[in-house]
């Protein structure tokens, strides 16, 4: 009797995390895209006596089935060593609005 009980509570919580986990996939996940192609071109904002200022946007697009949210943007430049081996580039990501939701 008691192994039946023990078996019967086994066999509701496998089945139970077996439905959660179809659950769970059935959601699906945010899948952020950069539209690159779509970037605008780099525009001069302003120059001091010890930098210039460029700026350009990226828009993004949310193509999952959840909402998404944007944690952590990393700025790349890539300028050639060869030519350009003592310049310093830096880079700033701004945003509008108080969250990246989309």
């Amino acid at each position: 009797m008691l192994m039946t009980i023990v078996g019967v509570l086994v066999g509701l919580l496998i089945l139970g995390v077996i439905i959660v986990g179809v659950y769970i996939s059935i959601q699906g996940d945010a899948v952020m895209r950069l539209l690159v192609k779509q970037r605008t071109k780099a525009v001069l904002d302003k120059v001091y006596a010890d930098r210039i200022d460029f700026s350009l946007e990226v828009p993004f697009d949310n193509v999952g089935k959840q909402e998404g949210t944007i944690l952590d943007a990393y700025m790349r430049i890539y300028l050639p060593q060869e030519q350009y081996g003592d310049v310093l580039l830096r880079g700033k990501v701004n945003r509008e609005g108080s969250c990246w939701h989309r």
